[in-house]
Order: C-alpha cells, then structure tokens, then sequence
C-alpha cells in the first residue's frame, strides 16, 4: 500500500490512506477486506504507473522542448536523445 500512495502527491496519498484506513476499520470480514485489496491491488498499480511515466515524460518533455524551438537540437539529435534518455 505505501508503494502505491508513494507516487501520489501528499494530498492525495494522506486522502487515499484516509479512506483505506476507514474502510479497514469500517470491516472487521477480514475475507472481504483480502477480497477487495485483491480487486483494487491492480488498479493502485497502474496508478503509480502511470505516475512514474507521466514524470519521465514531463522530464523529456522539459528538456527537449527548450532545445528544439531554439534550432540548439535536430530532429535526429532529439531522437538519439530520447533514445539515451529511455535506456
């Protein structure tokens, strides 16, 4: 659970934990409360996924975009750049 609410701002991490924290105190069916974490695991995961991408593309993004509007990088440059940037 803290790998998950670890790729989310603080805000949100504390409001996700929040909610996790009454849902386990709302139950006391520990099989329904395994049940759910077993349905909800995969969504979380793709979460913090989609987190981490969306950070390294942003990163790319900031770098690269400077670079090429200034005539500094070419098109083929950028691609070699990319590809060490993704390695």
């Amino acid at each position: 659970m803290e790998q998950i609410l670890g790729g989310l701002s603080t805000f949100q991490g504390q409001a996700y934990k929040i909610n996790w924290l009454w849902f386990l105190s709302c139950t006391e069916n520990v099989p329904l409360t395994l049940a759910f974490d077993q349905i909800v695991k995969p969504y979380f995961d793709k979460i913090l996924a989609n987190g981490i991408q969306a950070k390294a593309l942003t990163n790319l993004r900031d770098t690269l975009l400077p670079k090429l509007l200034s005539g500094e990088l070419r098109i083929p440059e950028a691609e070699s750049v990319v590809e060490e940037a993704l390695a």
